[in-house]
This record gives C-alpha cells, sequence and structure tokens, in this order.
C-alpha cells in the first residue's frame, strides 16, 4: 500500500501537468486565432479606404482629363471600367466581411492565415496602381496648366 502512495500521486501530479499544458496550448491557439481575425479586420479596413481612395483619384483624374482641350465630351477615358473594378472590390470586400463575421469562429487558423496573406497581396498591388493612377494624374494636370487651363471643367 505505501508503494502505491508515490505511484499514485506522480501519476496525480502527470495529469493535472498535462492538463496545464493543454490549457495553455489552447489559450495560446485562441489568443493567436484572435490576433490574426484583428489583424484581418483592420487590413480589410485599410483596404476599403483604399479602394474608396482609388475611385476618388479616377473621378478627380477624369475632371481634369475632360477639361483637356480635344477629349470627347462624352469619353470616360476607361473610367467606367476602373469604377467598376473598384466596385467590384468593395462589394467583395463586404461579402469577405460577411463571411468573417458567419464562418471565422469555426475556421481552420491556417485559413484564416491565408485569408490575410492574399488580402495583403491584393492591397500591395492597388497600392501599386494607385500609385501609377496618381502619376498619371500629376501629368494631366501639369498637361491642364501648359494649356493655361487652371480649373477642371464641370
Amino acid at each position: 500500500m505505501q508503494r502505491l502512495v508515490p505511484i499514485i500521486g506522480v501519476a496525480i501530479a502527470t495529469l493535472l501537468a498535462l492538463h496545464a499544458l493543454r490549457y495553455l496550448w489552447c489559450s495560446h491557439r485562441r489568443r493567436q486565432r484572435e490576433r490574426v481575425l484583428e489583424q484581418l479586420l483592420t487590413q480589410a479596413d485599410h483596404f476599403e479606404a483604399a479602394l474608396k481612395d482609388c475611385r476618388a483619384r479616377l473621378d478627380a483624374a477624369h475632371a481634369v482629363m475632360t477639361a483637356l482641350p480635344g477629349v470627347a465630351a462624352g469619353s470616360d477615358g476607361g473610367r467606367g471600367a476602373a469604377l467598376a473594378a473598384v466596385n467590384a472590390g468593395l462589394r467583395d470586400l463586404l461579402a469577405h466581411r460577411l463571411w468573417l463575421r458567419d464562418q471565422a469562429s469555426h475556421t481552420d487558423l491556417g485559413e484564416l492565415e491565408r485569408t490575410l496573406a492574399a488580402m495583403s497581396r491584393t492591397q500591395d498591388r492597388l497600392a501599386g496602381q494607385v500609385s501609377a493612377l496618381g502619376v498619371a494624374q500629376n501629368a494631366l494636370t501639369a498637361a491642364l496648366r501648359e494649356r493655361g487651363i487652371t480649373q477642371p471643367q464641370p
């Protein structure tokens, strides 16, 4: 009987240690999941702001472009297609937000991390395109100034 007491004590201590390790592991995974979800929502906010900025820049570039002599009054210079792409991006982003709201609680952490990486890559590509749009807009504004036109016509 006296030999069983230390064995039972070691078994109980081992079980308690295993339970504590499991608790710490689950707690770590939960915090990691919460961190990824927070990053996803923050990234979505930044992406939405970038899309709206892109839409505003397209409108401004179109206003400058239509002020140039020789541009047909009805010509949109591809603005319609670009705005449609931006609006489609905003709709897709809303769909992803709704998916996150409804499905994130039972989605694999790896899938959430892949989604975050994909959103980051897409936002990087958009940033490059918005930068190119800014360069083109500056060139149009400079062309207007060279022609003595200071304000785009409404």
